[in-house]
């Protein structure tokens, strides 16, 4: 060899890393057997109801193919949105619509991307995108170039298409005869046996199963079993498994450093670290004075300290790092990490890092961020925040995991926020043992009301319909106003049925394509026929429901209406609507189709909320909430024509059957958001920061004369520091009234001749004082007309 080639072996050779026969990557997470995933396919009603819990309730894990623009999917929407990140349930695309027949490529980019483009940011802030995807099983042929489409979208098919390249494991359907737990254990036998990839797929599952279905008491029997094995059997979602294989094949290890205290490590793998991070399992031989053993990478701020394995003659290490994240430091350490990391120092509502925002315009989405959070220990691994209506409360949504990251802005749960009332953001830190601080709540953000938000609201206190229209009654059936269906106060209407005449009333509304409807409903006796589940009625079904509000746009063609039907979960709510001009589609499902999902209580009142959308032909729809929960969102639908422009309320119509019962309407209020309700009672205080010092007061510019109310916003309002009126047209005699949003009289005061200004101390009429939000007050002067404007408490 010439001198000058050996040189440069030489210091190739030193380059080159020594692998180190001491450090493995297990086949499998945590050293196990092998991978079984469970699948379930189109996220039905029965997998958020049944499957779900259940799966929850053993701490077993599962990957549900959602189709977002499903019916089901809406039922289920805070399932899908929130329970599943919280969980680490996984989310698989299965297109947007479920279609069994796509046009051209063009169409397959649309419902492979709108699918994509929703699951991405329901997961953890900075998780990889690649998702496990699948077309519909009942799609015939499929436009060539559709392969090139799923690398776009980070998509692996890992279950069906054979035009696919990737890996595919074998997968078991548990439906009609292999539908036992017979059957599904001895999948999980043979992964025993043989250390296999293999899955488990289902459709509907449990007593109220839709289709393809498994029994219940077989499904739980095969998860009972699972539990027994799952400390020898990896039990998790398809994307999850096949990142592991994929970096394990494509990894090396190889020891940089070694002493009595620490153990340096690298290890590298050839695939794109932003797709594929999921951490690999590595043993690793350690000292046998080692009782502990701190792990960590470079590229993380979070360790995680794991027991050391003593053998006879040599002591090892099980512990997880991601390929490609920086270098791996292994440590001695004396015990387990036991101790919460630092709280965040503050929550701040809104987007902005040195901001915090008291009043948002904003009704779809909500923000805040927060100080980092330490931790001597372990390091922070993630922030854990939820939103609610009180102070730390959970009311919108519960714990939503967000990584490392100390801000978010979203939209889950096809988020709509109520004006007038504050919503609290909560964080909480997480540490790399698993340890979480305490809990910090902002001060709240509230929503700006604005004049008119609410078009109508009808108490019927006036003893009379006021100005809906005189009832139309075409037999015995009556509707009419009545102090036996009051809500609140003295009077409600009054539907009383006896045949299966009409008998209604009506009111026409500026039409809109964007409108909230809240009204109280009492089922107060209801005789109707029972529906035959499973389709058994065919198309007779609408002989058997009755229908108690219909909406319309302003030419009579129908929007929606909402129903009731009786299924063997009792009285049911169904809401039908009208999508692509003249398709008609009903949710969570057709009345007597399969179960019934939404069931209601006879003989006390609910609180209804519907909302009806027709932005474009891609993101109209409708959401319905009983009792102030969400319980169908289906906003990704096709109503171009969603204008309502007419209410009909009562018996708008009944099937061919005769129906008996007293059905009571009160509080109809139509408004251009969500109208919600705060709970009299409130959770357990959680302590926000602590309120920096005030500074020293400085001399401040006189507050000009077309200023009204100061200061605005105001905070901590008392006597000692009350919000200050000024009158129209100078010092004079007049009045000053400070109203809710929705007009309700909070306090009224009477100003004797030559005051300067009015305070109001935050009270009420009562002396109670009035709770954070924004108020509306009106100046009244025998100098001047009358002067209106709104003020904000925010704290």
């Amino acid at each position: 060899m010439k001198p000058a080639k050996l040189y440069l072996f030489l210091f190739l050779f030193l380059l080159t890393p020594v692998v180190n026969a001491a450090t493995v990557i297990c086949k499998w997470k945590d050293n196990k057997n092998g991978v079984l995933c469970m699948e379930f396919a189109d996220a039905l009603a029965s997998h958020s109801n049944f499957v779900v819990p259940n799966l929850l309730s053993r701490g077993l894990d599962a990957m549900f193919f959602v189709v977002p623009g499903n019916f089901f999917y809406g039922y289920g929407i805070m399932t899908w949105e929130a329970l599943c990140n919280r969980t680490g349930l996984s989310l698989a695309n299965h297109t947007l619509n479920h279609k069994s027949t796509i046009a051209d490529l063009a169409e397959v980019d649309y419902e492979m991307g709108e699918a994509a483009r929703i699951i991405w940011p329901l997961n953890p802030p900075g998780k990889s995108k690649l998702t496990v995807f699948g077309f519909s099983g009942s799609l015939g042929s499929i436009p060539a170039g559709w392969y090139e489409l799923e690398q776009t979208y980070y998509c692996v098919d890992i279950t069906s298409h054979s035009e696919n390249r990737g890996e595919r494991y074998t997968s078991f359907k548990a439906e009609s005869s292999n539908a036992t737990s017979a059957a599904m254990i001895a999948v999980a036998q043979r992964i025993l046996s043989t250390g296999s990839w293999e899955a488990v797929q289902w459709h509907g599952v449990g007593p109220q199963a839709e289709y393809l279905s498994t029994p219940g008491d077989e499904f739980t029997a095969f998860l009972d079993y699972l539990v027994t094995v799952k400390d020898r059997i990896w039990i998790t979602a398809g994307e999850k498994a096949y990142m592991y294989k994929q970096e394990r094949v494509s990894s090396s290890v190889y020891e940089i450093e070694s002493t009595a205290s620490f153990i340096r490590i690298n290890s590298t793998s050839t695939l794109d670290a932003d797709l594929f991070r999921y951490p690999l399992t590595y043993i690793t031989e350690v000292p046998a004075a080692w009782n502990y053993c701190k792990a960590g990478q470079s590229a993380l701020d979070a360790q995680k300290i794991y027991p050391v394995d003593h053998w006879a003659s040599s002591a090892t290490v099980m512990f997880e790092a991601v390929p490609n994240w920086g270098e791996i430091r292994l440590e001695s350490c004396s015990s387990m990490d036991t101790t919460a990391p630092g709280a965040p120092v503050v929550v701040r509502d809104g987007t902005g890092p040195f901001g915090d925002i008291n009043v948002t315009t904003i009704t779809t989405q909500i923000s805040a961020n927060w100080a980092q959070s330490s931790d001597a220990g372990s390091g922070i691994a993630k922030y854990w925040y939820k939103v609610g209506v009180t102070t730390g409360g959970s009311e919108i949504f519960d714990w939503i995991d967000n990584s490392t990251f100390t801000y978010f802005t979203t939209t889950r749960t096809n988020l709509a926020l109520s004006r007038g009332v504050t919503y609290y953001v909560t964080v909480k830190a997480a540490d790399g043992a698993g340890n979480e601080s305490s809990p910090v709540c902002s001060n709240g953000q509230c929503v700006e009301s604005v004049p008119g938000y609410i078009s109508l609201g009808d108490d019927f206190e006036s003893g009379s319909l006021g100005s809906w229209s005189v009832p139309s009654i075409t037999g015995s059936n009556t509707i009419a106003v009545s102090a036996l269906a009051a809500y609140e106060g003295n009077f409600g209407v009054k539907c009383h049925l006896q045949d299966n005449s009409a008998a209604v009333i009506t009111k026409d509304i500026t039409p809109t394509g964007n409108v909230f409807i809240r009204f109280n409903l009492n089922i107060a006796a209801l005789d109707m026929p029972r529906l035959l589940n499973m389709g058994g009625d065919g198309n007779a079904w609408n002989a058997k429901v009755f229908s108690m509000m219909r909406l319309e746009d302003a030419l009579g063609n129908l929007v929606a209406t909402v129903y009731l039907g009786n299924t063997d979960t009792g009285i049911n709510l169904y809401v039908c609507f009208i999508e692509n001009v003249s398709s008609w589609q009903c949710m969570p499902a057709w009345p007597g189709q399969y179960y019934g999902y939404l069931p209601i209580s006879t003989g006390t009142w609910h609180t209804i909320d519907l909302h009806v959308k027709a932005d474009n032909n891609k993101t109209g729809g409708l959401e319905m909430w009983v009792d102030q929960v969400k319980v169908l969102s289906a906003l990704r639908r096709q109503t171009p024509n969603a204008n309502v422009g007419k209410i009909y309320l009562g018996a708008t119509s009944i099937g061919s059957n005769n129906f008996t019962g007293d059905i009571y309407f009160d509080n109809v209020k139509i408004s251009d958001t969500l109208l919600y309700t705060v709970p009299g009672s409130t959770p357990a205080v959680i302590p926000g920061p602590p309120d920096p010092p005030t500074p020293p007061r400085v001399p401040t510019a006189p507050v000009p004369d077309s200023v009204h109310a100061y200061p605005n916003p105001c905070k901590t309002i008392s006597a000692a520091n009350p919000v200050k009126f000024r009158l129209p047209g100078g010092t004079a005699s007049g009045e000053a009234a400070i109203y809710t949003v929705s007009g309700r009289l909070i306090k009224r005061f009477s100003v004797v001749s030559g005051a300067e200004e009015i305070t109001w101390d935050g009270t009420n009429t009562a002396g109670q004082k009035a709770g954070r939000g924004i108020y509306i007050y009106k100046l009244t002067s025998n100098n001047a007309g009358p002067v209106t404007g709104k003020i904000a408490l925010t704290r």
